[in-house]
């Protein structure tokens, strides 16, 4: 499946990602994700190793191990409460199930206690060729 280089082991491989199922917690609120607008695309070292999932010119960073991904992203932003947030963003699964799972928290920035509720979302991404 994957789209891998030259037959050397240090070759990159890298797959599309496709957001499907997008789920957010909050309806009708704001959450400043970033895997909706367009396809993204992951790369990584065909034997495994540090690994990048870029949507747009948003990066997550980590690793595929085994053909196990695990990336993540921090994002911030100013909302209309007020309040400075702070969102995490996750990929994680197995790439051969041709699905991967997205996972994004937000919190106010420390301090705060008179922001609105935080929101959630998962999504699940379709890994293409």
């Amino acid at each position: 499946m994957p789209d891998s280089g030259p037959g050397d082991s240090g070759a990159d491989c890298s797959v599309s990602l496709t957001a499907t199922d997008f789920v957010i917690s909050c309806p009708g609120g704001f959450v400043d994700e970033v895997v909706t607008q367009a396809p993204g695309k992951l790369v990584y070292p065909c034997a495994g190793g540090r690994a990048s999932a870029f949507f747009g010119t948003h990066e997550f960073a980590g690793n595929v191990t085994q053909d196990e991904v695990d990336v993540c992203l921090r994002t911030d932003f100013d909302y209309d409460d007020g309040c400075h947030w702070l969102a995490a963003h996750r990929i994680t699964g197995v790439l051969a199930t041709g699905t991967l799972d997205y996972r994004y928290d937000e919190s106010p920035a420390p301090g705060r206690l008179d922001c609105l509720p935080p929101c959630f979302a998962t999504a699940k991404l379709i890994v293409g060729p």
